[in-house]
């Protein structure tokens, strides 16, 4: 389900498929363990490449705090970056600007490792 975009020792980057462009209740679960399954397996830091996400439902945002939990409980860090304004405003209702690692680019979450 993830694409793995890059990989290094310090970190991972990944995205969604392009033509997956919701995190809803049809991919939350997928998403989930397949992030999950990459946490337990490389044991770094996840950077999540959100630019191809343009909306979040209730389902999506409850499987980016298991994800986000999973990787803290892992010692391993989830960054996620290239927000799109709509999901980003969602973010800030829902005040998980303020759980969440959030970052502008790619570069930007891997300059914070």
């Amino acid at each position: 389900m993830m694409m793995i975009i890059n990989e290094s020792a310090e970190y991972i980057t990944t995205s969604f498929p392009k033509e997956n462009s919701k995190l809803t209740v049809l991919i939350a679960d997928d998403f989930k363990k397949s992030m999950c399954q990459l946490i337990d397996e490389k044991q770094g830091n996840l950077i999540l490449d959100l630019a191809s996400i343009s909306f979040i439902d209730s389902s999506g945002f409850g499987s980016l705090i298991a994800v986000f939990t999973h990787a803290k409980n892992q010692q391993a860090h989830l960054k996620l970056c290239n927000i799109k304004p709509m999901v980003m405003s969602l973010i800030k209702i829902t005040k998980l600007d303020q759980v969440l690692e959030i970052y502008e680019s790619i570069d930007d979450a891997i300059k914070s490792i």
